[in-house]
């Protein structure tokens, strides 16, 4: 499983409602009211994902999943 929290450091807010793409598959999620998000059943091996939000810039983080 992929869980995280999108923020936006220039307001120190959590994000809600924003885009949360697991690359490469067909998961989509959309952050929570804390920012939270997340993905079941991610297999192991590196994994990205992106970030869209309206009126603010995407975002691509990659990582290793264990």
């Amino acid at each position: 499983m992929i869980q995280g929290r999108i923020y936006n450091p220039a307001t120190k807010e959590y994000v809600r409602n924003a885009e949360v793409r697991l690359e490469g598959t067909n998961q989509v999620d959309y952050s929570e009211n804390d920012g939270s998000f997340q993905f079941h059943n991610v297999p192991a091996g590196t994994a990205t994902i992106s970030v869209s939000y309206t009126g603010y810039n995407s975002a691509r983080e990659s990582f290793t999943v264990t």
